[in-house]
């Protein structure tokens, strides 16, 4: 199990090494990212493979080595070659007392986060409700099925939600395959690269953007949302989608600061990885690709806003080619969808459930429990510390602060039409969906606010 989740991390490290922003020694960066990449790109392998061959047979291990070998290695070599633009470096070389307490409550906070992993892990060895019926369920038909998983996979009842894809059921089963049993440590260890990583992310993207004092601050206040780390925990979807968001907008950042095109591939990756995990991140990418040419058209020209959307579809390419397949050979028709018959004009002009939908959101952004800094208290830290304009990465700035108001409106809207009882839905998902955009949210707080170790000292 540990052998297959440690020949993913090395294939995503050498994608990551080949169109990295930069080289830095001892950087948390290409570890954070490639643990996702390896995971994305190893899905999508599993999935093309067992679709090509039937099953994954007893041959599935060899290729599957073979492969992480090659993009370890072509990697490593590609980024010997390559001459890498460097970062203009945010933060400060001296480290102050500010930056070492706000590390010392990260360390505090991460430790927190890996003992709740661990307790959750132990109590439901098999995730939660979301976990037993939708991903886990789904990497049994995967693994269990042998050259018959197309058939099974097209039978599972509606409220499995077959039509979600398969990026997360994908690899847990390839773990499984290597193990040759279907035991809960496979989706246990993906949940916690995920929750983890998504803070390894936040932080490593902040320290090269704003600072480190900023970085770890925001890093400490993630984990510290009882309601993220728990869904982690709990082996929920959601924390995946939330990775590779935050992945897709960071990088975008980086590719701007640095003016590395191969960056901009990396962007588009983790965004189509995004979409290979759920359906709530499809519309993500295209916003997020849209978005970005109209900012890049109005800020540079339109060849570059051009140029920049070609090289994030590409880059997105893998996610994106896996869904299609998926959808159009194996997925049932999408439950929402086809429970509509037309325009919902009732829906759509039924005043009180905007107003329901409306009172949900409020609430759920505004409560303090269970999280430990409410949001409120956020825009608040925003308002005492200063608003800037991030112009180092000023169009890739702008297109994730529209992006993440984009997404709250393709939310809405979906709650509006859903053919399911509204407070029923909304009480069991909103903040489920809402903590998919959290590290987004705190990626943009802190490049659109002075850093933490340029405020004057009282």
């Amino acid at each position: 199990m540990i052998g297959m989740m440690v020949l993913s991390f090395l294939a995503g490290c050498g994608v990551f090494t080949a169109l990295r922003p930069r080289a830095e020694a001892l950087s948390l960066l290409p570890i954070a990212a490639g643990a996702g990449i390896g995971i994305g790109m190893l899905s999508c392998f599993y999935f093309v493979y067992i679709s090509a061959a039937g099953s994954a047979g007893s041959n599935y291990l060899i290729v599957d080595a073979i492969f992480c070998a090659a993009c370890a290695m072509i990697g490593s070599r590609i980024a010997r070659w390559r001459t890498v633009p460097a970062i203009d470096a945010a933060q400060a070389t001296s480290s102050s007392p500010l930056r070492k307490v706000l590390h010392i409550v990260l360390a505090i906070n991460v430790c927190g986060a890996l003992g709740a992993l661990i307790t959750q892990s132990l109590m439901y060895p098999y995730g939660n409700w979301d976990a037993m019926a939708i991903w886990n369920n789904h990497a049994r038909v995967l693994f269990r099925s042998g050259e018959f998983w197309n058939e099974n996979y097209s039978e599972l009842p509606m409220w499995t939600h077959g039509n979600y894809p398969l990026l997360l059921p994908a690899f847990v089963s390839r773990c499984w395959e290597f193990s040759k049993v279907d035991s809960p440590g496979g989706p246990a260890l993906v949940a916690a690269t995920f929750t983890l990583g998504t803070a390894a992310l936040l932080y490593s993207f902040l320290k090269r953007l704003v600072d480190a004092s900023s970085a770890a601050l925001a890093a400490a206040i993630l984990l510290g949302f009882w309601t993220f780390t728990w869904l982690g925990a709990a082996q929920y979807g959601d924390i995946p989608v939330a990775y590779f968001e935050l992945g897709a907008l960071g990088m975008l950042c980086l590719a701007e600061t640095s003016g590395s095109r191969s960056t901009l591939v990396l962007a588009g990756m983790f965004a189509g990885f995004a979409a290979w995990t759920k359906n709530d991140a499809l519309p993500f990418i295209c916003g997020m690709i849209v978005i970005h040419a109209l900012v890049s058209w109005r800020l540079h020209s339109f060849g570059e806003a051009l140029t920049r959307a070609s090289i994030l579809l590409l880059g997105a390419l893998p996610g994106l080619a896996a869904l299609i397949y998926f959808k159009v050979t194996v997925a049932p028709p999408n439950w929402i969808m086809a429970e509509q018959r037309g325009i919902p004009w009732d829906k759509l002009s039924d005043l009180s459930r905007h107003a329901a939908i409306a009172k949900a959101f409020a609430a759920s952004l505004l409560r303090v429990a269970p999280a430990v800094t409410p949001p409120v208290l956020l825009l608040a830290y925003a308002i005492l510390a200063g608003v800037r304009m991030p112009e180092r990465c000023r169009a890739a700035a702008i297109t994730a602060l529209l992006t993440l108001p984009f997404m709250l409106a393709v939310f809405y809207a979906v709650y509006l039409i859903t053919p399911t009882p509204l407070e029923w839905q909304l009480e069991h998902s909103l903040d489920r969906v809402l903590m998919q955009l959290l590290p987004s949210c705190l990626l943009v707080l802190f490049l659109f606010t002075r850093p933490l170790e340029a405020q004057p000292q009282p």
